[in-house]
């Protein structure tokens, strides 16, 4: 190999524009082809070939052409050309130098607004020999027409990229009066150049569009901050600060909304879109997780570890007692399938988690199989400060005798295949130790009343003493207790206020409608059995009366009046 000369320094790589003389016939030039060396520019960090090496090499160099498409000077973010002038090195790419020929007449400059970037070299060419000739007094208004027209298109570009859409549009009306002025004039001596004003007034049409587009787009935004804007005004006056006006895009919580929307698959992807898009996403793939059966679709014990910090929502089954091994400082909310094998394990793992707000309990054992184990699991459940939310699912509450004061939320559920053995007394017994509760679901499917068993008069009587003086939403589907009318009425008179009431089973008369009269403001969901005694205008009225009263609602009522009630 050669060496290279000591103190000399070596050569440096950078590429080279391949250049050969335009032909001005339609045939491929056969003029050699001529390389002028790229310059690295540092501002924009990209290759450029200088205009002033280009002329060296060609003379009488007019200006340069890719395809029949004239190649423009680099030029700022103003669009004004750098200095001193300058093209992009265009990769494994011959470029055709266009040279001064008096017998063609002059090629038209490159600085030219009207004519950079449009595709009439061809037509230009064909036309040549036919066009005519502008008088002076004409070329110098025409000239400076278009020296207008190239200051207004910069305004134009300047006022699109502001909120200013309303001057972008006036500049862009001058803009086409300019266009069609030049026209008329050229078309007078100098047809063929209309095809370039056509050009020119057809890319005026697509921006006036994106403007009227953009305007309407203007016009819901504002909408938004107006609003925004009042709601902000209704805040509490001790709060520290009010904004009277908020930024019409927040991006992020945009980006959070249309996020929502997603699947689990689509949301992994873009947790690896970029850094920003991972801060967003990582908290909704990790939030809520489920461990179920099927290890195959559960995350690895060791990834669980290292995103237990995101997860506040957590499903576990029959899974691994690795997973009971894991602390989740952040957990609200735990569903969870009780196991023989594994009761210990999940009922330590209750204990831990302090911080649950919301728990769901699952099983399907006989109350003999889980008796030893159940007074130290309610210890356990009586103990977490924050819980707010209980869902039992086929799961005993027999002798029960720790209470819930903090309770707001109590779901029993009970259905044929469960095997426990408790008695409605007991059930009642346990709702009772919950006496702060606002939600009150109570399901019991086919169940086998029993001697001694309570009976709906005895609910009604629970309610009617104030065991839960907050109770605003009711839900009784009980097989073996049956709420009549007049127990309804009592029921409906004793709390403060309804919002969700569902006695499908129960029989709800016209001493219930008008105790319910008293909630139709409040009153959200309403489900009745087809069964009840209500007429077809009783049933209107409570259609057409409840303001909040969910569709899906009104459109059973509204199905129940139709079906020939008199």
């Amino acid at each position: 190999m050669t060496q290279p000369v000591q103190g000399e320094k070596p050569k440096l790589n950078r590429p080279s524009q391949p250049f050969r003389v335009s032909s001005s016939s339609s045939e491929p030039s056969t003029s050699p082809i001529i390389r002028v060396d790229a310059r690295h520019d540092r501002t924009t960090d990209r290759y450029v070939i200088l205009w002033q090496d280009i002329r060296r090499a060609f003379k009488n160099a007019q200006c340069i052409m890719q395809d029949e498409v004239v190649v423009p000077f680099m030029t700022d973010a103003d669009f004004k050309e750098l200095t001193p002038p300058r093209i992009l090195y265009r990769r494994a790419v011959v470029l055709d130098v266009v040279l001064e020929d008096t017998a063609h007449g002059p090629t038209p400059k490159q600085g030219d607004p009207v004519l950079r970037g449009t595709n009439i070299q061809q037509d230009r060419k064909a036309n040549n020999k036919n066009k005519g000739h502008l008088s002076t007094d004409v070329k110098a208004d025409l000239q400076s027409t278009l020296r207008s027209y190239n200051q207004l298109f910069r305004s134009f570009c300047n006022t699109m990229m502001s909120d200013d859409l309303g001057q972008a549009k006036k500049t862009m009306e001058t803009m086409q009066r300019d266009l069609i002025t030049v026209q008329t004039e050229i078309l007078k001596v100098h047809p063929p150049q209309d095809l370039i004003i056509k050009a020119q007034i057809h890319i005026l049409e697509h921006q006036q569009s994106l403007l009227e587009r953009m305007s309407a787009v203007q016009g819901l935004l504002q909408t938004v901050v107006d609003q925004t804007s009042e709601l902000m005004e209704e805040r509490p006056p001790n709060v520290a600060t009010v904004k009277s006006k908020v930024m019409a895009l927040d991006l992020v919580k945009i980006t959070k909304t249309v996020l929502q929307f997603l699947d689990h698959k689509d949301l992994v992807k873009c947790m690896r879109v970029n850094k920003a898009w991972h801060e967003l996403t990582a908290p909704m793939v990790w939030g809520k997780i489920d461990i179920w059966d099927e290890p195959r679709y559960n995350p690895s014990v060791e990834a669980l570890q290292r995103r237990r910090l995101l997860v506040n929502s957590l499903g576990m089954s029959q899974s691994d007692l690795e997973y009971c091994a894991i602390d989740f400082p952040n957990l609200r909310h735990l569903d969870v399938i009780f196991s023989m094998k594994k009761v210990e394990q999940i009922i330590d793992f209750i204990q831990r988690h302090t911080s649950l707000t919301k728990l769901e309990l699952h099983y399907s054992y006989s109350d003999e199989e889980f008796e030893f184990y159940a007074p130290q699991l309610w210890r356990v459940v009586a103990n977490l400060p924050g819980l707010k939310s209980l869902h039992l699912h086929g799961f005993g509450v027999r002798n029960i005798s720790v209470s819930l004061p903090t309770l707001h939320e109590l779901h029993i559920k009970y259905h044929s295949r469960n095997s426990s053995s408790d008695t409605i007394v007991d059930q009642l017994r346990f709702m009772s130790r919950c006496p702060a509760l606002h939600v009150l679901e109570w399901r019991n499917y086919n169940y086998k009343r029993q001697i001694g068993d309570a009976t709906g008069k005895d609910f009604m009587q629970m309610v009617d003493v104030g065991t839960w003086p907050e109770l605003t939403a009711l839900t009784v589907h009980c097989d073996a207790l049956i709420l009549w009318d007049s127990e309804i009425e009592t029921i409906l008179s004793s709390m403060p206020r309804v919002v969700v009431f569902d006695v499908r089973g129960s029989v709800f008369g016209i001493l219930s409608f008008v105790q319910l009269q008293y909630h139709f403001a409040t009153l959200e969901e309403l489900h009745l059995d087809p069964s009840c005694t209500l007429t077809k205008h009783r049933l209107s009225e409570i259609v057409s009366s409840c303001p909040r009263l969910l569709e899906s609602c009104k459109k059973d009522l509204a199905k129940m009046a139709a079906d020939g009630r008199s």
